[in-house]
């Protein structure tokens, strides 16, 4: 899966040229501080986290002072509770408050847990960690996903174990994604204008999707930090309760005048070739959901409308508006932490049937 590589780094007296960002322009000789890079750059969307998205909300961190013992899952966060790292664009530097110091013996060790988005109250909504004063597990997120898809969020964590000033001046961390992500897309079942002259074009849009059931798949659920390089895993899984839906008000629908005169709903145009798929999600948004074997499926009724422009008909089209019902199943084997899947609808005009691709690339989708 694509990764988010972070690096804390101690702030150091001489600078080289080819330092990229500081904690703070003067010295602060044995202070902890953050250098972030990425070990692949992508353009920001609207829920994925990446190393843009970070810098907008900056991420969270809990650290454990172990003394020269290694950590065993029995230390409370006694150096670091939900530090807040944020970044200033102006310096190019990661900042927090107040500056935390390596301890002078070498062998003296500080284990890191770190999550975003960050948020500035711990103890309530989507993201609840667990206490400060916990010392008998390692720490936990407690999470809820919104049904809404545009407040969706896609969580990402890391840990860093039994870290010495001796080991050298920057402390790693790979931010993992912690969620399965969903989305969908659509295409015509054949090539609509093999059977078309200039004068009467079929076009089909997809006007709204919505969810007719509970879903089974999980959006609620516990994880856990592990101090391994999988970082932790999923306990306690729940879905939506028993009333609610999934809100899909991030399609990507625009007024199609354009293409149509006339034609003035607000919908998404699929392509005319039979081929090409349309993501259906505006700005690169998705679903997310807390990993697991999950049972049932997402009912679905997908509304388009199928235009037929035509200038002798009064107006200058017929448009004929369909409802498909689609159940979108849950994949074979569980849905996995980190990894992405998109479901392909494919419409006959009279009918929608689903193909479904999963891969392990977090942002790279192609159909099996």
């Amino acid at each position: 899966m694509k990764k988010i590589m972070f690096f804390a780094a101690i702030a150091v007296m001489a600078l080289t040229s080819c330092t990229k960002e500081v904690l703070n322009p003067t010295d602060q000789s044995g202070a902890i501080g953050f250098t972030t890079y990425s070990s692949r750059q992508v353009n920001n969307t609207k829920a994925v986290m990446n190393d843009d998205a970070l810098k907008g909300t900056g991420f969270g961190i809990l650290a454990s002072y172990t003394g020269t013992a290694d950590y065993a899952g029995t230390t409370a966060p006694n150096f670091m509770y939900n530090e807040h790292i944020t970044y200033n664009a102006t310096s190019t530097a990661w900042t927090y408050s107040p500056l935390k110091y390596w301890p002078t013996n070498t062998a003296e060790k500080i284990s890191f847990f770190a999550y975003a988005p960050y948020v500035a109250d711990p103890t309530t909504g989507a993201i609840v960690l667990s206490g400060n004063t916990v010392t008998d597990a390692y720490p936990s997120i407690t999470f809820t996903q919104a049904a809404e898809l545009a407040s969706q969020i896609d969580l990402v964590a890391a840990n860093t174990m039994n870290r010495a000033k001796g080991d050298g001046s920057a402390v790693p961390f790979t931010f993992k994604h912690l969620l399965s992500r969903v989305g969908f897309s659509a295409k015509v079942a054949y090539t609509l204008t093999d059977y078309q002259t200039n004068d009467n074009k079929t076009y089909v849009f997809i006007k709204s999707i919505t969810n007719t059931n509970t879903p089974a798949w999980y959006t609620n659920g516990t994880f856990t930090f592990d101090g391994t390089a999988t970082v932790g895993g999923w306990s306690n899984p729940s879905g939506l309760t028993a009333s609610s839906h999934l809100s899909f008000d991030g399609l990507a629908l625009i007024d199609q005048s354009g293409i149509v005169p006339g034609y003035t709903t607000h919908a998404a145009l699929l392509p005319q070739n039979g081929t090409d798929a349309l993501n259906l999600f505006s700005a690169d948004s998705y679903l997310y959901f807390v990993p697991g074997a999950q049972s049932g499926a997402i009912d679905l009724e997908v509304s388009y409308d199928v235009v037929t422009v035509d200038p002798k008909i009064n107006g200058g089209f017929t448009n004929v508006p369909c409802i498909a019902t689609v159940s979108i199943p849950v994949p074979t084997t569980a849905l996995a932490m980190g990894t992405a899947y998109r479901y392909t609808f494919t419409v006959s005009l009279d009918a929608i049937e689903v193909s479904v691709a999963s891969v392990e690339a977090w942002g790279d989708e192609t159909d099996l």
